[in-house]
């Protein structure tokens, strides 16, 4: 089993999302009157469950899981590249203008950087640094 993550990643991780929420709810109520970017914020935070769902663990349950993780891998692709995908989408109907766009995409930054500070820190304890 992997180590837990240390508290100053999870500090720090925690911070990035909070901050993400935060330009997200900002996109929505000052810069635009619509709730079009929580759409985009839902694609953000739904997008690294399949990384921690289908995770290799250490069961013996399945020897070869390589199919499964490949499968949360190609899920965790999608919903990756949706969430900025749909921010061009909906600013190219008008749905949202140019001010939200910006930010809802600096709020997906933020919260992407909060995954890949955990995901970094999570495997670099099983390789032992």
């Amino acid at each position: 089993m992997s180590e837990p993550v240390d508290q100053k990643s999870l500090l720090i991780a925690a911070l990035f999302i909070v901050v993400g929420c935060v330009l997200h709810i900002l996109a929505c109520t000052v810069i635009d009157d619509t709730f079009y970017p929580l759409l985009i914020m839902a694609m953000y935070l739904i997008a690294p469950l399949p990384l921690f769902l289908c995770a290799p663990s250490d069961s013996s349950f399945l020897e070869d899981n390589s199919g499964f993780e490949t499968l949360g891998n190609f899920i965790i692709g999608m919903f990756g590249v949706s969430g900025p995908c749909l921010t061009f989408v909906l600013l190219h109907n008008s749905l949202i203008n140019d001010g939200a766009a910006v930010v809802s995409f600096l709020g997906g930054f933020f919260v992407v950087g909060a995954v890949y500070i955990i995901k970094r820190k999570q495997s670099s304890d099983d390789m032992g640094f």
